[in-house]
């Protein structure tokens, strides 16, 4: 019985182990573009 509830939780959290790296991906990547946009002054722009 315990075995059969161990397997079932580590079935359940199998996705998890998939989704959260790339989550983590997804967010470091917007972070990235955030610091690196440019910045407008008048006519000149630059990162920032």
């Amino acid at each position: 019985m315990e075995n059969h509830r161990l397997e079932r939780k580590h079935c359940l959290l199998k996705p998890f182990l998939s989704v959260v790296p790339f989550c983590l991906f997804l967010m470091m990547d917007i972070y990235r573009k955030y610091e690196t946009r440019p910045s407008c002054d008048g006519k000149s722009c630059s990162l920032s």
